[in-house]
């Protein structure tokens, strides 16, 4: 056999190897690029028993009933700043029948150094079901069960593992 022959071979096998390592390598890298895809939907699934807020109801709703009010330029007035030291309750701006309101707390809540300013906040409740959208391991879940249970409700588990607000009997 002539040497350019064996050349055209050889380069041929090369090409071939060649292509079925990129072919390998696109296949390990679409895999991959699934397995993400998947990981990023199932961290993103609401848990009704996790820490995390329901994303994607919350965004629903404020789509649905709109805070069509600036972000406030105003401080809180001085008696909201006095029931706020007494842990009484949060100065909050709203609209009728938004499902957002501007919240006045510090940027950093764990941060006492943290300065106080106005922060966009979702509600925790679905009003038109009644769907608790924090999962139970929330930061501020106890505080949603405590304000509703002084006004005479609680949360039960329903179908599905979520928790609905229900009218405590007497």
């Amino acid at each position: 056999m002539s040497d350019s022959f064996e050349k055209r071979v050889d380069a041929r096998a090369a090409a071939i190897a060649a292509a079925k390592t990129a072919a390998k390598t696109a296949a390990k890298t679409a895999a991959k690029k699934a397995a993400r895809k998947v990981a990023r939907k199932v961290a993103t699934e609401f848990d009704p028993e996790g820490k995390r807020y329901d994303e994607k109801t919350g965004a629903e709703l404020a789509e649905l009933m709109p805070l069509n009010i600036d972000k406030p330029t105003d401080r809180p007035t001085e008696e909201e700043l006095a029931a706020l030291a007494a842990g009484d309750s949060v100065p909050e701006r709203t609209n009728e029948g938004a499902f957002e309101a501007w919240v006045w707390h510090r940027a950093n809540e764990d941060d006492p150094n943290s300065p106080f300013d106005w922060y966009k906040h979702k509600g925790s409740i679905d009003p038109r079901n009644g769907m608790l959208l924090k999962g139970m391991g929330h930061t501020s879940v106890k505080d949603s069960i405590a304000y509703e249970k002084e006004r005479g409700r609680n949360f039960v588990k329903g179908d599905g593992g979520r928790y609905y607000l229900q009218e405590i009997k007497k």
